[in-house]
C-alpha cells in the first residue's frame, strides 16, 4: 500500500471540498505555507518513573523470598530517580488552508497541518532503598539502576479551527485537533544490588564465605538489559475560547488567542524486546517480548498564543507567531504538577485569491 499517495490523494479531496463550499458561499479561500520550530518536554516528565518493570518486580521478589525465609522482615521501601534529557525540538513544516464566509467574511474555517522529525538521548538513574530488620539489628541495601536511551520521533499535528469574529478586536474560537506521534527507542541499562543484608546474615548465622556466595548467586545482584521500544498514538483534543486583536493602521495587527483544551491520549500501541543478562560475567538469563497497549491519560490546560501579521496588499501578508500549549493530568500514570508542555515559534505567508468584493 503507498501510503504517500493516500496522504496526497486526502489533502486534494480536502483541498475541493473546502473550495466547494466557498464557490458555494462566494466565501474567499486563503493558504498560508507555516514553518515551525516547537519544543516538546514530554521525555522530561518523571512522575511515573519506578520499579515497577517485570525484570525490576523479579528482583525484588528473590531478594524478599530470601530475607522472609532466614527470618527477616522488609520493612519499607522509598524511590528516589533522576532524569536527564532534553526537550525534544520539532523544526515542522505544513500548510494552513483557510474559507472565509458570511456577511464581511466574520466567520472562517480553517484546516492546518504541520509535521516533523526530532531524535535525542535520555540518561535515567533511579535508586530503590530496601531495609531489612531481623534480631533488632536494620540495614539497608539498594538497587540503583542507569539506563541510556536513544530515541527517534516523528509528529504530525492536524488541526480544524472554526473563528467568528464578533467585532474587530474580538472573536470566539472553537476546534479540534489530533496528534499523531511515533517513537522508536534502542536502550541499556544496568541495575546493581548492594549486600548488606546477605553480609548481616552471615555475621548472624555463621554462615561460611562458600555460603553467602551460593546465597549471592541466587540474587540477580547484577543485572544488564539491552533492548528497543516502537511505540505510535492519537492524541484528541477539544478547545474552546476567544481572540483579542489590536490593529494598527491597515497593515499592522497584533493578536492573542486563549483558549482551554481538553486532551484524551488512549494509550500508545508499543511494542519492546528486552534481553536480560546477568552476573559479572553478563550471563544471557531471558528475552521478554512486549506488545500492547500502554496506560491512557487525560488532561487540561491553556492554549495560548501571541502573534503579529503585516498585510503587503488584500492578495499577501506574512505573520510571527508563538503558542504554548499546556497539558495537566488528570487521570494516568503522571501527577497533575508534572506536565506536557509544547512551545514554539512559527512563520505564515498568506495568500488569498478568488476575493469576492
Amino acid at each position: 500500500m503507498n501510503r504517500p499517495n493516500q496522504r496526497t490523494n486526502i489533502v486534494r479531496r480536502i483541498v475541493v471540498i473546502l473550495g466547494v463550499l466557498a464557490a458555494q458561499a462566494h466565501a474567499d479561500i486563503s493558504i498560508t505555507p507555516r514553518v515551525a520550530y516547537y519544543f516538546d518536554n514530554t521525555s522530561q516528565r518523571q512522575s511515573a518513573i519506578n520499579f515497577n518493570t517485570p525484570q525490576e518486580q523479579a528482583i525484588l521478589q528473590q531478594v524478599g523470598t530470601l530475607w522472609n525465609a532466614v527470618g527477616g522482615v522488609l520493612t519499607g521501601t522509598q524511590i528516589f530517580s533522576s532524569l536527564n534529557s532534553e526537550q525534544l525540538a520539532f523544526p515542522q513544516y505544513g500548510a494552513t488552508i483557510t474559507v472565509s464566509f458570511g456577511q464581511n467574511e466574520s466567520t472562517q474555517l480553517a484546516f492546518s497541518g504541520l509535521y516533523g522529525r526530532s531524535s535525542g538521548d535520555t540518561t535515567r538513574n533511579t535508586q530503590l532503598f530496601l531495609n531489612f530488620t531481623r534480631l533488632g539489628v536494620t540495614v539497608v541495601d539498594e538497587i540503583s539502576k542507569a539506563e541510556l536511551a536513544h530515541g527517534n520521533f516523528t509528529r504530525l499535528d492536524l488541526e480544524a479551527t472554526l473563528q467568528h469574529r464578533l467585532n474587530e478586536t474580538f472573536s470566539i474560537i472553537g476546534g479540534m485537533r489530533g496528534e499523531r506521534t511515533t517513537e522508536s527507542d534502542s536502550f541499556v541499562s544496568q541495575a546493581l544490588t548492594s549486600t548488606n543484608f546477605l553480609n548481616l546474615l552471615a555475621l548472624q548465622t555463621g554462615l561460611t564465605i562458600a555460603d553467602v556466595e551460593n546465597l549471592k548467586n541466587s540474587i540477580p545482584l547484577v543485572q544488564r538489559q539491552v533492548g528497543n521500544l516502537s511505540k505510535s498514538q492519537w492524541i484528541y483534543s477539544a478547545r474552546l475560547g476567544a481572540a483579542a486583536y489590536a490593529p494598527v493602521g491597515e497593515r499592522h495587527l497584533f493578536y492573542v488567542n486563549g483558549l482551554l483544551q481538553m486532551t484524551r491520549d488512549p494509550g500508545a500501541r508499543g511494542s519492546s524486546v528486552t534481553a536480560t543478562y546477568q552476573g559479572v560475567n553478563n550471563q544471557y538469563r531471558s528475552t521478554v517480548v512486549f506488545d500492547g497497549r500502554l496506560p491512557s491519560e487525560t488532561t487540561l490546560g491553556p492554549d495560548i498564543s501571541v502573534g503579529y501579521l503585516f498585510r503587503f496588499n488584500d492578495r499577501f501578508a506574512v505573520d510571527m507567531r508563538y503558542r504554548a500549549l499546556v497539558y495537566f493530568p488528570i487521570s494516568g500514570p503522571y501527577n497533575f504538577r508534572d506536565s506536557r508542555v509544547d512551545h514554539g515559534i512559527s512563520l505564515g505567508f498568506t495568500s488569498w485569491f478568488d476575493r469576492h468584493k
